[in-house]
């Protein structure tokens, strides 16, 4: 993720034709020095500033912090990321698909039930996952490889966000998009 989020910074910024000062301020930066910081790769992103720079760009968050998507996967400013639900493809909207995904049986019962993105925070979309994938909180986290399900349950109560590389692992094991996870919406897994 480290890799691309600055460069695929600076080309929305450039595609804008904007400054880093007047970029900076669309994103809530405090100055200009911090979205350099961020181009650069010298500063990581926060996962509240993904969502916000994902919102106020029209982009997906899967575009931003995923490496295996290009850079100059969107040609234009108004060429928002999408997803197809009944294709299985991340699609960008009026162009071919970048990649297929085939769902695993466990992520295509998922999708099925809607209900699962109909929930207002991540912590509860992150209940709702694992309960209808049947697991436990422990099971999730060995999964994921943390230590203690009590890291589950802080985020399941939104008394924790997951790291950037935390919700990339959320998402790829229940084959969901970070935007799902974090948003509600778009449900089909981006390409890996």
């Amino acid at each position: 993720m480290d890799r691309l989020f600055g460069a695929k910074l600076r080309f929305l910024r450039k595609q804008r034709s904007m400054s880093q000062t007047t970029f900076a301020e669309l994103l809530g930066l405090v100055n200009q020095s911090s979205l350099s910081n961020l181009e650069s790769g010298r500063r990581p992103p926060s996962l509240d500033l993904v969502v916000r720079a994902a919102a106020q760009l029209g982009v997906s968050i899967d575009y931003l912090v995923r490496d295996s998507i290009p850079v100059e996967t969107i040609k234009s400013p108004d060429a928002l990321m999408d997803r197809s639900v009944s294709g299985g493809e991340y699609l960008i909207r009026g162009e071919h698909p970048v990649e297929s995904v085939a769902p695993t049986e466990r992520s295509q019962a998922i999708r099925e039930s809607r209900t699962v993105y109909t929930h207002t925070t991540f912590g509860a979309r992150l209940r709702r996952l694992r309960q209808s994938a049947g697991l436990t909180q422990g099971d999730l986290a060995r999964a994921l490889g943390l230590a203690s399900h009590s890291h589950i349950s802080f985020l399941e109560c939104d008394q924790a966000d997951p790291s950037i590389d935390l919700l990339l692992r959320i998402a790829d094991h229940f084959g969901v998009t970070t935007d799902a996870l974090m948003r509600g919406t778009a449900i089909t897994a981006p390409p890996r």
